[in-house]
């Protein structure tokens, strides 16, 4: 089961709030303590940010779609590959 901002807010004794806004890295009144704190929590329960609730309140999911006529054509594979490493530099995170 994934780790929510809720158990990490409880593990920390912090707010929800104040837990979302320092893992998205926004700007937020918290001490560098509590900062170290929430981010060693979340480091240590496993924290994965869930990418479908990103994309509904971003309101764009940082998605890409690629057709291809025959992937066993070594020029589509290293096409999608290039596609697929560019993606993941550009942060359209990859989750395998």
């Amino acid at each position: 089961m994934r780790t929510t901002l809720k158990q990490i807010a409880d593990a920390t004794s912090l707010s929800v709030t104040i837990v979302s806004q320092v893992l998205n890295d926004r700007p937020c009144r918290v001490s560098k303590e509590n900062r170290k704190l929430i981010l060693k929590t979340a480091a240590e329960l496993i924290y994965r940010p869930n990418l479908a609730e990103i994309s509904l309140v971003k309101g764009s999911a940082n998605t890409i779609g690629l057709a291809i006529s025959d992937i066993r054509n070594n020029f589509f594979a290293m096409l999608a590959k290039g596609v697929e490493e560019e993606g993941e530099r550009k942060c359209y995170c990859y989750s395998r």
